[in-house]
């Protein structure tokens, strides 16, 4: 269970790990870092409990810095639940689903507004991912023009790829699974970016 949780958090095995600071010159004994990611866990469960969790959903920008007089006020350090929606904004329910009538003017959506009670501009925010959980599905859109292959595509197509045990299930293959975040960001200087756009502010990071 830890094994797969600090491979979630840093993207490869404790062992991995170990050997890669020791190649370094820096001993990093695998017990030693299933001991400190042991304790950090564990902190976060206490404060789970301690407290409720705030969930957001059912509200989001397609614009980093809009509905900014919205935004939900939170203390720093809080833990929250963000449920959000694909890059679609969930609008592809189905493979039959024609793309003409897509509405592009709402896509890549992020959920929200936050504020985050102290901050103050120029300031650097440190936001900590603690867990991505899946849907049940996936949506794949193969476009004309659109991507590496775009020139060999010659029709709209959709397919909705199933999701199970953090595998994608695509046709006869098992592909695994590593969870990111698609959008995230803080409210620009001056005038809102669409969220598709990535900048200094963050925005589109899977772009």
């Amino acid at each position: 269970y830890f094994s797969d949780k600090f491979k979630k958090s840093y993207g490869i095995s404790p062992l991995q790990y170990s050997k890669k600071h020791k190649n370094m010159g820096i001993a990093l004994p695998t017990q030693v870092l299933y001991n400190a990611f042991i304790v950090k866990l564990l902190k976060r469960l206490i404060q789970n409990q301690r407290r409720d969790i705030m969930i957001i959903k059912d509200m989001c920008v397609f614009a980093l810095g809009d509905n900014k007089e919205n935004a939900v006020k939170v203390q720093q350090g809080e833990i929250l639940e963000f449920h959000t929606r694909d890059c679609f904004n969930n609008q592809i329910d189905s493979e039959d689903y024609v793309m003409d009538v897509l509405d592009w003017d709402h896509i890549n959506p992020a959920t929200g507004p936050v504020y985050v009670e102290g901050a103050e501009k120029g300031d650097v925010l440190k936001v900590e991912i603690l867990d991505i959980k899946l849907d049940d599905v996936g949506t794949m859109c193969c476009l004309p023009e659109n991507g590496v292959l775009g020139a060999d595509i010659t029709e709209n197509q959709i397919k909705k790829v199933p999701v199970k045990d953090d595998k994608a299930i695509f046709n006869r293959f098992e592909l695994p699974l590593n969870p990111m975040i698609g959008v995230i960001g803080v409210a620009p200087e001056n005038e809102s970016v669409p969220c598709g756009t990535p900048g200094r502010h963050g925005g589109n990071m899977d772009n």
